[in-house]
């Protein structure tokens, strides 16, 4: 499974705080993370967050990492 959320760094939320919170937010959710990465489009950088499932709770899994995640960073 695989999750992406585009984010601007800035000084609150450095590049290493956003990578260990989206392996914070997959765990914290139950799943195994597999890697967790960022890349660059335009002004923007994307935390990218590939992970294994339960396949009972895949359908919700997506949704509750990405809040956990935007919960963090705010």
């Amino acid at each position: 499974m695989r999750l992406w959320h585009i984010s601007k760094v800035t000084q609150r939320n450095s590049i290493k705080r956003l990578i260990e919170n989206m392996a914070r937010a997959i765990e914290e959710e139950g799943n195994k993370v597999i890697a967790v990465s960022l890349y660059q489009k335009e002004n923007n950088l994307i935390a990218h967050g590939i992970f294994e499932s339960n396949t009972q709770k895949v359908f919700d899994a997506r949704s509750n990492i990405l809040a956990r995640y935007l919960e963090m960073n705010r």
